[in-house]
């Protein structure tokens, strides 16, 4: 997968036990980057040609050192071995990594090691369906890596901080992924469904298998499994100010904003703004939600499923849930383990008309 996504990488230093550099790498001048076992330098860019790219590996984990414009330098381990490649004056580090050792560190930023072992089993099957998925499309496509390390495909920071009950995850379901008809699902989950998941078809451009129209995630007593995550219920305020920003009208036009259409399960389709020169304009609430993120930052609204008022100038969004809401809901996982469902129950029941099976995986 592609590390520091998002990041304009302007200099890079790799230390590892018995580390071995293959081709030269393509390269420009203004660029830093550094290979060295224990204080020998093994390859330094300044005095390189620029040719092809360079394939790094070691006898034990590789130490990255990567700074990122003026900020402080990253720090990470990652398994497997990198391969580097320079377009645009900036360059691309992928890590090559078995299957197993990603979706282990990927546990680290996706769940919680003190969680039940049936809700880390269920979040083990989902990571490694999802990066199976991913690697599948990729193949089909342009790029050299399958996936990245940030929330547009999972959040993968290498090695550091797996817990034994993430390794133990891992290894009770070693190999297994959701299928549909033979073949890894198209898995999708988020931190907390508000008491219901979302339909795929709330994303925008997808297909609608059956198994992601979205489900009632609730117990017998109608009670939501996500019933104790941080943020199955919030309310939080915009200043008129800030919801101009979001929906792109001038301050002084905004008149106004309601729900003018939801989804099946309540979250909202399309939000209508109202101008005080008496237009009205219709908003996406998938396109709300992103502006949202851009323009205010995470967690100021946290989902797409909420109300929204007007008080004396102010805007007040009172809602549930956090992130997208489709697939496996992370906390109603964690609730329906600790009601007594298996990783295997809980899958099903996200993932409708789905099994979980063991695959040959490469």
């Amino acid at each position: 997968m592609q590390l520091f996504s998002g990041y304009e990488l302007r200099a890079l230093t790799i230390t590892g036990a018995a580390l071995r550099v293959g081709a030269a790498l393509d390269w420009y001048a203004g660029n830093t980057l550094s290979i060295s076992a224990g204080s020998t330098p093994l390859l330094d860019s300044r005095a390189l040609p620029a040719v092809g790219a360079l394939r790094v590996l070691a006898d034990s984990p590789l130490q990255v050192s990567a700074t990122i414009g003026s900020e402080a330098a990253l720090v990470r381990r990652y398994a497997g071995e990198l391969v580097l490649r320079l377009g645009n004056g900036a360059i691309t580090c992928v890590n090559a990594v078995p299957v197993e050792d990603y979706v282990a560190s990927t546990l680290v930023s996706e769940a919680s090691p003190s969680w039940s072992l049936e809700a880390l089993r269920a979040q083990a099957i989902a990571v490694r369906t999802f990066g199976i998925q991913a690697a599948a499309a990729a193949a089909r496509g342009v790029h050299d890596y399958d996936l990245r390390d940030d929330t547009s495909s999972q959040v993968y920071h290498g090695l550091g901080h797996i817990s034994g009950a993430f390794l133990s995850a891992c290894a009770t379901t070693q190999q297994q992924v959701v299928s549909w008809r033979g073949e890894p699902a198209k898995v999708f989950y988020s931190a907390t469904c508000g008491g219901h998941t979302a339909s795929v078809a709330e994303i925008g451009g997808l297909d609608v298998p059956a198994y992601l129209a979205g489900i009632a995630d609730t117990d017998a007593a109608a009670r939501a499994y996500c019933a104790a995550a941080p943020y199955f219920q919030w309310k939080n305020a915009l200043a008129a100010g800030d919801l101009a920003r979001v929906v792109e009208i001038p301050a002084e036009s905004l008149a106004g904003c309601s729900v003018s259409a939801r989804w099946p399960d309540g979250r909202v389709k399309t939000l209508s703004v109202q101008r005080r020169d008496g237009e009205a304009v219709s908003v996406a609430g998938r396109s709300f939600y992103s502006r949202c993120l851009k323009v205010l930052g995470y967690k100021v609204v946290p989902s797409t499923f909420f109300d929204i008022g007007e008080s004396n100038g102010t805007y007040v969004l009172t809602g549930h849930g956090i992130g997208h809401g489709v697939g496996m809901c992370q906390w109603g996982a964690r609730g329906r383990a600790d009601a007594g469902e298996t990783a295997e129950e809980i899958l099903q029941a996200y993932f409708p008309g789905t099994a979980v099976q063991a695959m040959s995986l490469r």
